[in-house]
Parts: structure tokens; sequence; C-alpha cells
């Protein structure tokens, strides 16, 4: 079809701009991407001790609400920890309150490390997020150490 909406024979020319250059006729095309999906591994446990708490620990590491969860308690934690900071720039003692609920968040950092560990083993370790998370609670409890 031309620009007028009539059918060109196709031996017409092709239509021009004012100008006098060629309009080229678009090809349709087409907008396709690959999908990325996770895969789903099925992974059997065995049916003793040990393949019931590797199967409870994997649904606890992979699952999207402990992430969520440990994602409020970092937020917490961060609140807890700018009150005790604010506390002792005032010269003030930090609640009792504040310091056990900043004790909790620990234990709950800590104990997501052996999960993880159970599930993912020793390659773990290669994850510069977790050998900073290690560092990190090491310090809570020398923390904790330091202040008894």
């Amino acid at each position: 079809r031309s620009m007028s909406g009539r059918l060109r024979s196709p031996s017409s020319p092709s239509p021009t701009t004012p100008n006098g250059l060629v309009i080229k006729k678009r090809s349709p095309s087409t907008i396709m991407g690959k999908i990325i999906t996770r895969e789903e591994t099925v992974v059997e446990h065995a049916e003793d001790w040990r393949g019931r708490a590797m199967k409870y620990a994997s649904i606890l590491v992979e699952g999207n609400y402990t992430a969520n969860f440990l994602g409020i308690v970092v937020l917490l934690d961060a609140y807890l920890t700018a009150n005790d900071i604010d506390s002792r720039a005032a010269g003030e003692d930090t609640s009792r309150a504040i310091l056990i609920c900043s004790d909790i968040c620990l234990v709950l950092y800590t104990s997501e490390l052996p999960l993880l560990f159970l599930v993912r083993g020793k390659r773990l370790l290669k994850d510069w997020m977790v050998i900073l998370d290690i560092v990190i609670i090491l310090c809570g409890y020398v923390e904790i150490l330091v202040n008894l």
C-alpha cells in the first residue's frame, strides 16, 4: 500500500519525503525475551531424624517468610542500636528492654547460621555476605563479653 492507502504495483517507486528521502516500509517485528525462572529442584530427604531436620531447615532457609521476618529483625535491630547509641551519647544508661531486645536479635541472627550450613554446606563460606554476617555476629558476642 502506498501512503495514501491505495495499492501499489510492485514496480511503483517507493514513497519519498519532501526532501527526497526514501521512506522505507517497516517490517513487522516481534519483541521476545527469555523469561528467567528459577529451576525447581526436588531434593529427597531420608526418613530418619537427619533427613527430617534437613527438610525443615531447607523450608525455613529458602522460604520468603523467613527472609522477610529477618529483614524486619534487621530494621528493629538498627533502631535498637541507634537508641543505644543515643542513650550513651546523652550519658544515660541504655534501657534494659532495649538491651534484651538487641540480644534477642543477635540470637535470631545466630540461629540462622547453623540452618544455612545444614542446608547449603561449606560452599556457604564462598559467599562474602555470609562471611560479613559471621563477623557481625562475632562482634555482637564480643560486645556482650565486654559489657559483663
